[in-house]
């Protein structure tokens, strides 16, 4: 604090590289102090001109850290970076686009010129990209629901080439990027199947969750590697959270891959952790189990208990409500006091109702 506050007093003599690493200093010890960061935001207006890439890299991203959303600030860095980047002659770091695009994905900042800028640099350096800026990158455009098919062909090859060495939580958020924008690139897929299945049980709960959600996204079924991820979620099934749980039950089902040893472990932690469940993730589950026709009595139970506290408490949607009702039906199960909280809420809302 004591340094924040000296550094607020000498702000307008620090130059752009002295901004750059205060604000990344406060990001890598996690001092967040707005005062401190609407200081360093106004500087940086003032000197925009005279950041380079790394700088407006580095600055995005401890902004992005300390979950810090200043408009003003990431438009300008977004037009800076724009007249760089555009430049194919101007020298800038490798990391500084991924670091720009995770920075704003992370803050949602969507800036459709900005990212071009960062698409186009981007396929110029992706052969000298390490494995993790590949992955940030991927992810950053995924995440901002923005499909460049370039970028996304050309990182493709770039992965391939280095496959071997991709952390897990890259391979786990490459596979989700792709799965997000519903680009099915099979040589990638497979490469990443291929990852995930020799090093199974090194994969933490989230990546186990995500790779399953990501094949089934895209309905890409291999037995093998669905074989591997309900084995390792089994292993480490009192990890799971509540949307993990969800999420790898959903895809299970959507593939078809009716794991009754998997499920069995889902329902029981299901159970344990059923008021944790929102109602997307209460529907998504009992959604998942009737779609394989699993009628787990104990489980449905519960889910009918935990989705009627939703309804009344006005904390479950039209199409968790409606997927619940049809998940009871596909069983055969009768849960009065659910079917009618449903059917009166339906009534209420039958306007907001999609065909």
């Amino acid at each position: 604090k004591a340094i924040a506050s000296e550094a607020m007093l000498r702000i307008s003599d620090c130059n752009s590289q002295n901004l750059a690493n205060l604000a990344w200093s406060c990001a890598i010890v996690r001092f967040r102090d707005p005062p401190l960061c609407d200081a360093i935001s106004a500087q940086s207006l003032n000197r925009m001109s005279d950041f380079i890439a790394q700088e407006l890299s580095s600055t995005a991203w401890s902004f992005a850290k300390l979950s810090y959303y200043d408009e003003p600030l990431l438009a300008a860095i977004s037009s800076a970076a724009s007249a760089i980047l555009s430049d194919p002659h101007a020298r800038f770091d490798t990391p500084a686009c991924s670091g720009i695009a995770w920075a704003f994905a992370t803050l949602s900042y969507r800036d459709l010129p900005g990212m071009s800028a960062i698409a186009a640099a981007s396929m110029r350096t992706l052969q000298h990209c390490r494995t993790q800026e590949l992955s940030n990158t991927v992810w950053a455009f995924a995440t901002l629901l923005l499909h460049d098919e370039p970028l996304f062909d050309a990182i493709s090859s770039a992965a391939l080439s280095k496959m071997s060495e991709f952390q897990l939580q890259h391979l786990t958020n490459t596979s989700w990027a792709f799965a997000r924008l519903q680009v099915v690139d099979s040589p990638l897929l497979d490469a990443i199947a291929a990852q995930a299945i020799n090093r199974i049980y090194d994969i933490d709960v989230q990546g186990l969750s995500n790779i399953a959600w990501s094949f089934a996204k895209l309905m890409l079924m291999d037995d093998t590697l669905m074989d591997a991820l309900a084995s390792a979620s089994i292993h480490k099934i009192h990890e799971f959270t509540s949307q993990e749980l969800g999420n790898t039950a959903w895809a299970f089902a959507r593939l078809s891959v009716c794991h009754v040893p998997l499920l069995d472990a889902i329902s029981e932690q299901a159970i344990r952790k059923i008021s944790e469940l929102n109602s997307q993730e209460l529907s998504n589950t009992a959604f998942a189990y009737a779609t394989l026709s699993v009628s787990n009595a104990p489980l449905m139970a519960a889910i009918a208990a935990e989705a009627l506290r939703k309804i009344y408490a006005g904390r479950a949607d039209n199409q968790a409500q409606s997927n619940t009702a049809w998940a009871f039906a596909k069983l055969d199960l009768v849960d009065q006091p659910l079917r009618e909280a449903i059917s009166a809420s339906a009534i209420s809302r039958i306007s907001e109702f999609v065909p």
